[in-house]
């Protein structure tokens, strides 16, 4: 019989190893099957040599070259939740706050970045961080902010990408309407009609009202019951 002593090269760090005995007797005429695993510790061609190894007086050696390929499937995936954010009415100079949450359903670690499309006038912003990492299963909530610069609807993209070699993005869509507010003033802050007799005519003096804002203002005017001043017109 034959004792047969199997290693691999680089024991004990080597990503090739023999699976079964170490040591084997191998009687004449017969066969032995050898476990030989491949465990790659990096992307790429990996290289070893098994060694057979008889033992005196016979001693021989026999060099089993070995070689595999280490690959990586792991991959991140993101989502984005939710896919549409509506700001609704947002008065002029004012701001609204909404969240979007990202998340790596992969299970690989990934860089991402946020940035804007169709957004000229940047009323739409991150208000949080527009570069970060996030690893496997991991999540990270954005605050998005839209501060409506002129009257109407406004829209824009939001884009949540991930580098190459796994190149992906995300979108999403971003509505808001930026609503006008009156601001009034009145000029002067106090009417003086002196001292007038009784049976005088009624004295008449004017107010100036002013609207410095941005949309319509409806203004009524009174007094309380019994008042002897009247206004002249309601407008």
């Amino acid at each position: 019989a034959a004792f047969v002593t199997l290693h691999t090269g680089l024991e004990p760090d080597s990503e090739f190893d023999v699976t079964t005995a170490a040591t084997i007797i191998i009687p004449p005429g017969e066969d032995k099957y050898v476990g030989v695993s491949f465990t790659p510790a990096a992307i790429g061609i990996r290289t070893e040599n098994l060694i057979v190894s008889l033992p005196d007086p016979y001693a021989t050696t026999l060099i089993i070259p070995l070689n595999g390929e280490g690959v990586d499937y792991r991959k991140p995936e993101l989502s984005v939740y939710p896919a549409l954010l509506d700001f609704k009415d947002v008065l002029l100079s004012s701001s609204a706050v909404r969240q979007v949450v990202v998340h790596n359903t992969g299970d690989l670690q990934t860089a991402v970045t946020l940035s804007f499309a169709d957004n000229p006038n940047e009323e739409f912003t991150v208000t949080s961080a527009t570069a970060f990492v996030l690893g496997p299963d991991e999540s990270r909530t954005i605050d998005v902010s839209f501060l409506p610069k002129v009257v109407g609807a406004h829209s824009a993209r939001l884009l949540v990408q991930i580098p190459d070699p796994f190149a992906a993005t995300r979108i999403v869509r971003l509505y808001g309407n930026g609503v006008g507010m009156p601001i009034v003033s009145v000029t002067p802050d106090t009417l003086h009609f002196g001292v007038i007799s009784t049976t005088s005519d009624i004295q008449v003096r004017t107010l100036t009202i002013r609207n410095t804002g941005t949309a319509d203002a409806t203004i009524q005017m009174d007094f309380p019951a019994g008042n002897i001043f009247q206004p002249d017109q309601v407008v």
